[in-house]
């Protein structure tokens, strides 16, 4: 089995009073490699950019603030059909 990358991209809904962010998938790459590269690329939330990361950050829930772009390792199905 071949394991290709999801690569995900933040939401950020300043409107709502629940589910203020979250990742949603934009596609996928073939190594990690390239995952890594795009996460660094895409730098980190700042302060000002969501209030609920601002009270997750300082509330402890989260350690630092996310990066914009995040990846998972996953199987590439294509190779099971």
């Amino acid at each position: 089995m071949t394991k290709i990358y999801l690569i995900e991209k933040t939401w950020i809904d300043n409107m709502e009073n629940r589910n203020a962010w979250g990742y949603s998938y934009i596609g996928f790459v073939e190594t990690e490699k390239e995952a890594i590269k795009i996460v660094k690329e895409g730098g980190k939330h700042k302060k000002g950019d969501c209030w609920q990361i601002n009270v997750d950050v300082r509330c402890g829930i989260l350690k630092e603030f996310p990066n914009k772009y995040r990846y998972e390792e996953v199987v590439n199905i294509k190779d099971q059909v």
